[in-house]
């Protein structure tokens, strides 16, 4: 049995509730860290049409534009054939994975889907290793320097 954390990647919550054939956009999401909403413009950009699911080559190019660093793992998909397998090989870190007629995330060997997968034997077509954006830090203002300073002038040493 494979470890499985069904979830629907935030299309319910994005409003998107009525779309389907949907897996890559929620595979994306997932995996990267961003919004559903985010990730279905992003491969809509790449030729997705609404309900018709997405190709690979369109999943593979809306991954390098979503600002996440992606590493394809061609040599390993070749060496290892099953989702099993994949889950107990890949145990940390965040990658998405395309089986036959199916994308998932896989983070830190647990699936993230929505409740799709058919078989743990069924082949891995293509696989990823993915890095999400680090957010941009916070830029601090003068007001918040000035609060600071003002607690500290409030400590008795």
């Amino acid at each position: 049995m494979l470890k499985t954390t069904y979830t629907d990647g935030g299309k319910e919550q994005a409003g998107f509730a009525h779309e389907r054939n949907d897996c890559a956009v929620r595979a994306l999401a997932l995996s990267t860290g961003i919004p559903y909403a985010k990730a279905h413009d992003l491969l809509k950009a790449e030729g997705r049409k609404d309900r018709r699911g997405t190709k690979t080559w369109m999943t593979e190019r809306a991954l390098k534009k979503s600002g996440a660093q992606v590493e394809l793992l061609s040599a390993w998909v070749h060496r290892t054939a099953t989702l099993a397998e994949a889950v107990r090989t890949l145990r940390n870190g965040r990658y998405l994975i395309i089986v036959r007629g199916h994308a998932l995330a896989l983070i830190d060997g647990v699936i993230h889907d929505a409740g799709d997968i058919s078989d743990a034997r069924c082949r891995v077509r293509q696989a990823w290793r993915i890095t999400p954006p680090t957010p941009a830090p916070k830029a601090i203002s003068q007001t918040d320097i000035n609060a600071m300073w003002e607690r500290l002038n409030k400590i008795k040493f």
